[in-house]
């Protein structure tokens, strides 16, 4: 059976400023250059993709809440942890909060801490009963 495949294709920093192209550019560029890539690596051409969307990631974010500043290119600051705490976003009042990489660092662990650090702050204020939980 033929199953879909997903790709994540990725410029430098560097390359994308000294391009100073719009989306559709980028696209277009980047995946030549992908297609290029998969027909060399499996001998064939590869089908054309049913769909392309470009845009920015958060690991391109220049500044994050804890203060840490990137350290290398992406992908590779992608692989780093913040080791502290990070600073939870909510609003006890509104019952309301935020959370991601940006919270803590760069990474998808960054990411999965910040959400936890959410969720004990939530926690937190429920079992003091300073604020009501629906079913509670």
């Amino acid at each position: 059976a033929r199953v879909p495949q997903c790709f994540m294709v990725f410029s430098t920093r560097e390359w994308a400023d000294w391009k100073q192209w719009g989306k559709r550019e980028v696209e277009r560029d980047l995946l030549a250059e992908f297609l290029s890539f998969l027909e060399e690596v499996l001998a064939r051409r590869p089908p054309k993709p049913c769909f392309v969307l470009s845009g920015r990631w958060g690991n391109n974010t220049e500044g994050v809440l804890t203060g840490t500043r990137p350290v290398g290119e992406f992908p590779m600051r992608a692989l780093d942890h913040f080791e502290g705490r990070g600073r939870v976003v909510w609003d006890a009042p509104e019952k309301m909060g935020a959370t991601g990489d940006w919270a803590r660092g760069f990474s998808v662990s960054d990411a999965y801490s910040a959400g936890t650090e959410l969720a004990e702050e939530l926690l937190k204020h429920a079992e003091s009963g300073k604020w009501p939980v629906a079913g509670g």
